[in-house]
Parts: structure tokens; C-alpha cells; sequence
């Protein structure tokens, strides 16, 4: 949930340190090709949706209140692109 203070002005959202860092070390585990197992890539999707929803509520109520976040929407098409590298990924080790 996005939060606002107590007069309801909106703040803007960026992501925490931590989710930086998580976001930097999945994409290092993929290069380096240390991604392979099902349960890895299926926990690696699970936190990464669950990021892309905060940041996709976050993005909505800023179109809605006429802010523009270009460093969310930056953050959004990242996650979304290693979404689809791991999807990919399952899919071929689906195959197997």
C-alpha cells in the first residue's frame, strides 16, 4: 500500500534500498547464470510481481492526481523486463 501522511497529500513513492539491491542481485544471479532451478525462478517472479503491483498502484495514483514519476516508471519497465527474462527462463525449464 502506498502511504500518505495524516492530511492525505501524496508522496512520492520510490523504492526502498533494500528492493534496489534485490532487484540489482537478481539480475547479477541471471548474468552470471546462477538462476536455474524452478523453485529459484518461481521465488525470484513471486517477489518481483509483488514489487510490480506496489509500483503499478503507486504510478496509478500518480496519473490520477497529474504527477509524473519518471524514475518509477524507469524502475516499472526494468522489473517487467526481468519478469519476462524469467518467464522465459521457467518456460524452458518447463520443457525439460
Amino acid at each position: 500500500m502506498v502511504e500518505t501522511n495524516e492530511s492525505h497529500e501524496y508522496q512520492d513513492y520510490e523504492l526502498s534500498v533494500e528492493d534496489r539491491a534485490s532487484i540489482r542481485d537478481i539480475q547479477k544471479r541471471i548474468r552470471d547464470g546462477k538462476v536455474k532451478d524452478e523453485k529459484n525462478i518461481r521465488d525470484f517472479l513471486d517477489f518481483l510481481e509483488g514489487l510490480d503491483a506496489r509500483i503499478q498502484e503507486a504510478l496509478a495514483i500518480e496519473r490520477s492526481i497529474g504527477r509524473a514519476n519518471l524514475t518509477l516508471k524507469h524502475d516499472s519497465e526494468k522489473v517487467s523486463a526481468i519478469m519476462r527474462t524469467l518467464k522465459d527462463m521457467l518456460d524452458a525449464v518447463d520443457q525439460f
